[in-house]
């Protein structure tokens, strides 16, 4: 994932010039560009999976398990009980996102 990020990066500072291509109008100008595109892409997509996937799922459920049960109010324990389990993979996952960030 590291490598697929910032290969790019590498090759506009590092490799560019000596194989002939040349920066227009600078290398740090399309630096910049290439940053700000891979920042800007990794903030919209990890907030879209972290907060608008699992949103998204429970109305899906919710809709779903309520369709033929008649309706009452549930306590907050029952209401966490119904939410996503949260594995082993997952803490893993969001370990591997704060290091790659910091």
């Amino acid at each position: 994932q590291f490598v697929n990020s910032y290969a790019a990066l590498f090759y506009i500072s590092f490799i560019k010039n000596y194989i002939g291509d040349l920066c227009n109008p600078s290398c740090l100008t399309e630096l910049q560009t290439q940053l700000g595109t891979i920042f800007v892409t990794r903030l919209v997509s990890g907030n879209f999976t972290e907060i608008g996937l699992p949103y998204i799922k429970g109305k899906l459920n919710k809709r779903k398990e309520t369709e033929h049960v008649e309706t009452r109010r549930q306590s907050q324990a029952e209401l966490e009980f119904q939410l996503a389990t949260y594995g082993s993979q997952e803490l893993f996952d969001d370990y591997a996102e704060m290091i790659i960030q910091f």
